[in-house]
Formats: structure tokens, sequence, C-alpha cells
């Protein structure tokens, strides 16, 4: 048996921006195929792009791997051709093994049935037989956590609860490959908690991970290798802590273009005041307030805030919503969003603070204040470096 269980070799995808045209050009490409007809796959046509362009990694047996990139990089588009639902238009992969995948919430579900006829119907669309789910139900259901409505149409189910019921399938499947996207963001705390453990059981037992996520910090705690991909381009592959660092320090040079602005991207969604106490001694918590208005329903929105250094711009904290196990399904109207820290035993400076909402994902972002509000801290005592650690001293003889 070969060591490598994944091999993506000069793989490259194109869409097209317009609908009428990818109709048109699917139904042509078919109709060549029937008649036996050639086609140049390389040739891009009217509207058309290269969601992925000459991508190539190989995955060995146990290992895990994470694609991080911004949106529209084409992490998805690499995952779903991983699962079988894409073709790619140049280039090969080749998989030594089943694959279990948990790409997109709620897929694979019919609305109309039961959490415990979906059970039967997603296992088999995994690959399980009607043996095997019903050796795994009891497990599946128990992890799941969903047992007061298994026997409700999953129709009526929040989304944390079709991420639940699905992660739990596929986890449970007899696969060698688990694809999971970042559907796992929209989980509260605990959830997360456990499926990050199922997932590093699964690896022990020998599976293999490919994860996408927005979450450097799974990036870096649940893998051995990232992939960054921009604009479809593998822009770095490496050890995933040194990708994950670039990857975040590109986002925030990024950012960084925008300091001191408001920037609306979605006019539905405002901050009427960021309400906080403007200076605090070393050592002591803060509590933001923050009154915001959506007018329209915001579907499972993402609070961001961020304090970064003075000097040197670098993140001193960088704390997502959902990350921190807090979510919503959805939100609208006005309400005040509380954010409390712990002691913050920094030295005495100004340091700025940014507040972003996205809605979905973390990097789908509907509103940015970067840089926009400043905490000052005075110092408590004198302290040389960033940091009080309030350290004891002692001697023994």
């Amino acid at each position: 048996m070969s060591d490598t269980i994944l091999k993506v070799e000069s793989v490259s995808k194109k869409y097209s921006r317009s609908l009428r045209h990818s109709m048109l050009y699917g139904t042509v490409d078919i109709a060549r195929n029937f008649f036996g007809f050639s086609h140049k796959p390389e040739v891009l046509r009217k509207t058309e792009f290269w969601a992925l362009d000459n991508i190539s990694f190989t995955l060995k047996r146990g290992e895990s791997l994470a694609l991080v990139g911004s949106n529209g990089s084409g992490k998805s588009t690499m995952l779903k051709m991983l699962n079988g639902i894409f073709m790619p238009d140049k280039g090969r992969i080749s998989i030594d093994g089943r694959v279990a995948a948990l790409i997109e919430v709620g897929a694979g579900f019919h609305p109309l049935l039961t959490g415990r006829e979906n059970i039967f119907v997603n296992g088999q669309i995994l690959g399980m037989s009607i043996s095997e789910i019903k050796k795994k139900f009891d497990e599946i259901v128990a992890f799941s956590e969903i047992e007061s409505f298994l026997d409700t149409p999953v129709k009526n189910y929040s989304t944390g609860m079709y991420v639940r019921l699905g992660f739990s399938i596929a986890v449970h499947s007899p696969s060698d490959i688990l694809l999971v996207d970042e559907v796992l963001a929209v989980g509260d705390l605990s959830f997360s908690i456990k499926c990050m453990k199922k997932m590093a059981q699964f690896r022990e037992n020998g599976g293999s991970l490919v994860l996408v996520s927005h979450a450097m910090h799974n990036v870096k705690n649940q893998c051995d290798h990232a992939i960054w991909m921009e604009k479809g381009v593998l822009r770095e592959l490496g050890d995933s802590v040194d990708v994950a660092d670039k990857f975040e320090q590109y986002m925030l040079n990024r950012n960084a273009d925008h300091d001191g602005e408001i920037i609306n991207v979605d006019p539905n969604v405002d901050i009427i005041s960021f309400d906080h106490d403007n200076d605090i001694q070393q050592g002591e918590s803060v509590t933001f307030e923050i009154k915001i208005v959506f007018k329209r329903k915001i579907i499972e929105p993402i609070f961001m805030i961020h304090m970064h250094s003075s000097t040197n711009d670098s993140l001193l904290f960088s704390h997502y919503s959902n990350c921190e196990g807090y979510s919503w399904d959805s939100l609208d109207g006005e309400f005040i969003l509380k954010i409390k820290t712990t002691s913050l035993n920094f030295k005495e400076d100004e340091y700025p603070i940014s507040f972003y909402v996205s809605e979905k994902e973390v990097n789908n972002h509907l509103l940015w204040h970067q840089k926009m509000y400043i905490l000052r801290i005075k110092k408590k005592s004198d302290i040389y470096g960033l940091v009080d650690v309030s350290p004891e001293f002692s001697v023994h003889h």
C-alpha cells in the first residue's frame, strides 16, 4: 500500500462569470464528449476565468492539510474536486482510499425527512451500507447530541443542529480521508472542541484530514501542513504554523491600507456608538459596548475585535465571536453587543482598536472600523517590554 493517499497534479478549474454562458459551454462540452470531438480545456472562452490554476500537492496517510486564503481563493472549489463533485479541467487528482466530507451545511440532507431518516440517506451517500449505518447509528446520535429531535424533520433544525448531525455522520463513516469545510465555525464552543478531539482521534487511527478554515489557531493546532491560495494560485505550501503566520500577516497588512477608515460594505449594517473606558490601569479589564443596527436579517453574524500595537502594527489580541463559542442563527434590528476582556497587563501606551462585522464567514465583511478607536493603558509600575507578567522573585539556599 502506497504511503501517499492523495495526489493533486497540476490541477486547474475554470468557471464562467455569466450563468447563460456557463450553461451554454456546459451543453457544448457534453455534446463534444458524447460525439467524440476533442476540445481545448486549457483555452479560456468569453467570460471564463481560472478559479484554480496549476495546483499541485500530496498528502500522506495519517497527515493533515489545511487550505487557507481569502474569499474567492479557490479553497472550497478544491475541496469539492477532492470530493468528486467537480472535475478538473486540467490535471489529475488521485485518491487511494474512501472519502467522507462535510462541505456545506445540510448537504445531502432531505429537508422533509427526519434526522433518523437522514442518517440513513446521508450515510449511504457517503458510501456506507445499511448494515454499517445500523452498527454506527447509536454512536452517530450520541455524538450529535440531537436525541430529542431525532424524529423531527430536519427543515426545522437550526444551523448548529445541521452541523452536529452532518459532522457526526461523516466522522463515523469508514473513511480514509475526511474533508471538512469552515462549517464547524457555526457550532458552539463545546461542540467545536468535541469535533476537534474527534478529528485528532481520526488521525491517530491512521486517517488523513483536509481542513478549510479561516481560524488560524485551528490550522496551527490541527494540521501538519498548509496551502495558502490567492485568486486560484498556490502562494505558499509548507508547515502549517509558518503558512498560517504568513497569511495572518498578509491579511493584517491588507487591512492596514484602510487604517482610520469606516468601510460599510453593506449599508444595512451600521454602528450607532462604540463605548469603552478610554483610560484603564495595567491589569484592569475593559468592556466594549457597541450599539449596532441591522436593517435586514443578518444570517449567522460574526463579530471581530482586534487590539494592535502602536509601534510595529502587530496584533496583541484578535478574537472572533464564532471561534470563542458564541453564535447566533440570525440577528436584526437594534441591539447592544458587549465584549469584556480579561485583565490587560500591557505597558503604558495607546492601543488602536479595530472592529468588524461579518456574515456566515469570517472574511465576508459587512462593516469595518479599522483602527477607529483608542484604548489608553496607564502604568501601575515600570516594566521593560510589552507585557507585565507580575513575576515573583525568591532566593533559596
